[in-house]
């Protein structure tokens, strides 16, 4: 069984946010609407295993990316349209 037959196969839950976007989508393409929600929910492994790695990363780096994320206040957004 591929994949898609899997998905095909399994009862669709529609976020609310969607639904009636689904609906009327659904009306004109039933497959593609479909198609469009197992996507939009459908988890990706690699971030997921990515994102929970930084938990092993040591405090002090993870101070650092906190620290220069922030925008210096010395920054013209202005001057770099």
């Amino acid at each position: 069984m591929s994949p898609d037959t899997a998905l095909r196969d399994t009862p669709l839950v529609v976020p609310s946010t969607y639904r009636a976007g689904y609906e009327k989508a659904r009306a004109v393409n039933p497959d593609l609407a479909r198609r469009y929600i197992e996507h939009t929910v459908m988890g990706d492994q690699a971030a997921d295993a990515a994102v929970a790695s930084l938990a092993d990363f040591p405090q002090e780096l993870l101070d650092f990316f906190d620290r220069i994320a922030a925008e210096p206040s010395c920054f013209n957004p202005d001057a770099t349209r």
